[in-house]
């Protein structure tokens, strides 16, 4: 397979913004169409199939956004833009840094594009930088950009959108999974933690929110950073929350995808069984007062009540988790070329700073034995558990000296935290009937689709016992208009949204 990169310059994405495709040009075309009904510019939209030509497949194309890093895209040989594909986003680990990785060494040998070439499906690889992980606002926001770009310009399977990543973009898939599931029909979370994006937020972690879509999670037992004797009770947790998770265990590897040859055609075949439903009968749905993570598909979460007491099915879901890291507390001057390892910053509160290492400090051996690198010392510490002894001989303005100490003994620490009010909704439908019962909330909206219910006869809502509305529901164009836009999303064309204060 010919695998060479196209860049597309300034040029070219103009060009492709005046092409035809699933944009807001046409959109406002179908809108503005006198001789439509209401239900004809659904069932336009709903049957939108207008995609360009395309010169390039079988390649990977690199794209950028006016204010991020370049992002990654594979187009399959077989790709017919009047057929819809699926779509796998890959989230990449170690984010944070200030640069991205080389095309060559990342794109060009990830193990995925072959299989989306055999499944004919496209595969779109975000790029993260220092200030836009997967977790925070301008990470999301980036995703999703580039998600909605791909929505535009190619025939893309809204119901066939899966997320997956290794190690921080496991965490990430984690995230989006409880946070931002709409777009998505499962997400595959590689050596991640569900915790992870909640502690660096600092914005609860609600399990319950991960029964509303499918995830395969996998770790490994010899991982340093999440081993799997302590996401398989973040795994049993979620399970109890109710959410709909397989999990799977690879033993004898540590924080690495070695078994991604293994693993990628267990990950396939579970794509190849999944969908997104949007019009699913039930929803359970948490968030904070600050509304940003409010809905899930048909149920908007729009004012909560935090000062009301919560019902009794709201509930938070915690474990303990064993601390067993060996970690010294410091970090090292990654541009020293002498032996040993040169002491860049040593971290208050840490068994570095308690042995009395300090900054500047060059470290040439653990234990009396010689360490020349990094490296070296991460070999000595595997042998390592907590309540060892250990020792330090450094370097430090001309004279060798020793610093004693222990590691800490295993402690055990919240996998979770709830120091926030929330509300919460357990929503379903059947027939016409809406039926939501609600804990600290205030206001909800209900959306619409013809799909869920039949428009030609009164849609009736329940709220906590109480019958707040029966009506018949028609489409309404601003509200079609308004969330085509938003989401580029031609299978949950919402055609009405009702709203209620709840008493």
């Amino acid at each position: 397979m010919n695998k060479k990169i196209v860049i597309l310059i300034a040029g070219l994405l103009l060009i492709t913004a005046l092409q035809a495709d699933f944009n807001g040009a046409a959109m406002q075309k179908i809108f503005e169409d006198k001789i439509l009904s209401s239900e004809d510019i659904y069932q336009q939209l709903r049957m939108f199939n207008d995609y360009s030509r395309v010169a390039k497949k079988g390649e990977v194309l690199m794209d950028s956004l006016a204010d991020s890093s370049p992002w990654f895209y594979y187009l399959p040989s077989g790709y017919d833009p009047d057929n819809r594909h699926g779509l796998i986003i890959w989230l990449h680990g170690g984010v944070g840094r200030e640069d991205y990785f080389e095309p060559d060494e990342y794109i060009f040998q990830h193990p995925l594009v072959d299989y989306v070439e055999d499944a004919n499906m496209l595969l779109l690889i975000p790029m993260s930088r220092k200030d836009c992980m997967w977790w925070e606002k301008a990470g999301e926001q980036h995703v999703r950009e580039e998600l909605l770009l791909m929505k535009e310009r190619y025939n893309i399977d809204d119901d066939r959108v899966y997320m997956t990543g290794f190690s921080d973009g496991g965490s990430g898939s984690f995230h989006f999974s409880y946070r931002l599931p709409n777009d998505y029909a499962g997400f595959y979370p590689l050596n991640g933690m569900v915790s992870v994006a909640a502690h660096v937020t600092g914005k609860p972690c609600f399990l319950a929110n991960m029964q509303n879509r499918h995830l395969r999670a996998v770790n490994t037992d010899e991982d340093g950073l999440y081993p799997a004797a302590s996401t398989r009770l973040t795994m049993q947790l979620a399970l109890s929350a109710g959410a709909d998770i397989s999990y799977r265990e690879y033993w004898g590897i540590g924080h690495d995808w070695a078994y991604s040859a293994e693993d990628i055609p267990l990950i396939m075949t579970d794509i190849g069984r999944r969908s997104r439903d949007s019009f699913q009968p039930y929803i359970y749905w948490e968030c904070l007062n600050d509304l940003e993570y409010n809905r899930c598909d048909w149920l908007e979460i729009t004012a909560l009540d935090t000062l009301a007491e919560k019902n009794p099915w709201q509930q938070e879901y915690n474990v303990k988790l064993p601390e067993t890291r060996i970690a010294f507390g410091f970090y090292h001057d990654k541009e020293f070329k002498g032996d040993g390892i040169l002491v860049d910053r040593v971290v208050e509160g840490t068994l570095a700073a308690e042995m009395g290492l300090h900054d500047k400090d060059i470290i040439i051996a653990m234990d009396e034995n010689t360490i020349t690198n990094i490296d070296e010392m991460g070999e000595l510490k595997q042998a390592k558990q907590r309540g060892d002894a250990v020792s330090l001989s450094v370097y430090r303005e001309g004279e060798t000296l020793l610093l004693e100490g222990a590691f800490p003994e295993i402690s055990y620490n919240d996998a979770l935290f709830y120091d926030q009010p929330s509300g919460a909704v357990k929503a379903n439908y059947y027939g016409n009937i809406f039926d939501l019962q609600t804990s600290r909330v205030q206001a909800v909206a209900i959306y619409i689709n013809p799909e869920m219910v039949n428009l030609r006869i009164p849609v009736q809502v329940i709220i906590n016992g109480e019958k707040m509305f029966e009506e018949i529901v028609d489409y309404d164009c601003y509200i079609m208009q308004e969330c085509v836009l938003q989401n580029k999303d031609r299978k949950a064309v919402w055609v009405n949204k009702l709203e209620f204060e709840i008493k």
